[in-house]
């Protein structure tokens, strides 16, 4: 659950989805937005803000963390889909090895 102006945004892991929830006066109205769908994600677990208004977020399914603008949708920012795989050395970016990535936190850099 990450605060954003407006409303919040929210990890439905049951639904495999990224959503923004409207708060209005102070109390959610039941409006929502999808902003990342099930194809795109397996399980979002923690969402953080990044400096430029985009969301990173973890995926558990996928063992990934990934981002998501408005304007260009989703990528993945660092891990793959196979954490399983034998590695000799520990890669960088979406080449690192990640087991159920779940708090993510960002800063200002």
């Amino acid at each position: 659950l990450l605060s954003v102006p407006g409303g919040v945004v929210v990890c439905d892991q049951s639904n495999s989805k990224l959503r923004f929830v409207r708060i209005a006066s102070g109390s959610a109205d039941g409006a929502s937005k999808t902003l990342v769908a099930p194809q795109n994600v397996d399980m979002p677990a923690g969402v953080a803000l990044g400096t430029d208004g985009s969301y990173f977020f973890t995926d558990l399914g996928n063992q990934q963390v990934k981002r998501w603008d408005a304007k260009t949708g989703v990528s993945v920012v660092a891990g793959h889909k196979s954490p399983q795989e034998a590695r000799t050395q520990e890669g960088k970016g979406v080449m690192a090895t990640m087991r159920a990535p779940y708090g993510i936190a960002a800063d200002g850099g």
